[in-house]
């Protein structure tokens, strides 16, 4: 197996209708292989060894424990499967205001009315419309086609892409489906409008991740974003912040490809399912 791939045993579980339901539909250029597998900001991994060393015995409560704080800014997340419902839950705990949108409406309306009076549910277009920034918590080839058909409501807001780039080889193993030496933060990045607000955030770990180390003590665990816009930084070091993370900065966009699977700050990648402190992290930038 060569360098930047995922064998057959590490491979993920396919995932009930992808990060979006409607993803089959969405992804129409993708062979019915390739349309099985879920972005890999989403996997699911088998390999209990990637776990080994993530420092989970001493994680303290869930973001639903946590305090929460008031905001008068409103985040869309559009996708709720793992990646999104998983943020959604953390942001809405942590007193975010939310307007969730899947290509199932039934799906979003159920996780609406879980997680509470700061969270809402509508359709895609219109969370994007009443929303300051948006998390594109879905495949990657879907976000290029929201990115394309929703561009001018992308005009001026915060646009948070946790998505990365995999397609299966010949062999079934998992490798990069980006151009030789450009991540998929950067395609994204140069698809948006030229006022759109880009960062690279709540990719760098897997949903299992994701999840569990929400909240940790005694210190938190580092869940990194990368930027070139101010606004975009801010926005990420808060939500971050509400989701129970400590945020730390890994770059720019040029940087995004560190910070996406197979990447040296991605917990699939050089950091081997290891999740790392404040300190830890900033020695790695």
């Amino acid at each position: 197996m060569g360098a930047g791939e995922v064998s057959p045993t590490d491979r993920p579980e396919p995932l009930p209708g992808g990060d979006d339901l409607g993803v089959v539909e969405a992804v129409r250029a993708v062979d019915a292989a390739e349309a099985g597998v879920a972005d890999a900001a989403d996997l699911s991994w088998r390999n209990s060894q990637l776990f080994s060393d993530t420092g989970l015995q001493g994680r303290g409560p869930p973001a639903s424990a946590l305090p929460t704080e008031g905001t008068d800014m409103t985040t869309a997340i559009i996708g709720v499967g793992n990646i999104g419902a998983t943020v959604a839950r953390q942001l809405a705990a942590g007193g975010e205001n939310l307007l969730i949108a899947s290509q199932s409406k039934e799906t979003a309306d159920t996780l609406a009315a879980e997680l509470g009076s700061n969270v809402s549910s509508t359709t895609v277009d219109d969370a994007i419309a009443r929303s300051d920034s948006v998390i594109l918590a879905v495949w990657f080839n879907v976000l290029k086609d929201i990115v394309s058909s929703d561009a001018a409501e992308l005009v001026g807001k915060v646009i948070i892409d946790p998505s990365n780039n995999l397609k299966p080889d010949a062999e079934g193993n998992f490798v990069s489906a980006n151009p030789e030496g450009v991540s998929a933060g950067e395609q994204i990045a140069a698809a948006l409008p030229a006022t759109a607000k880009y960062v690279k955030a709540f990719g760098a770990l897997p949903a299992e991740l994701l999840t569990s180390a929400s909240g940790r003590t005694p210190e938190r665990a580092v869940l990194f974003y990368a930027t070139d816009d101010d606004e975009a930084a801010a926005t990420a070091e808060r939500l971050i912040t509400a989701a129970g993370f400590a945020p730390v900065k890994a770059g720019g966009v040029a940087d995004t490809r560190r910070i996406e699977v197979f990447g040296d700050l991605h917990a699939m990648g050089g950091l081997d399912g290891r999740l790392l402190t404040v300190a830890e992290a900033r020695a790695k930038i």
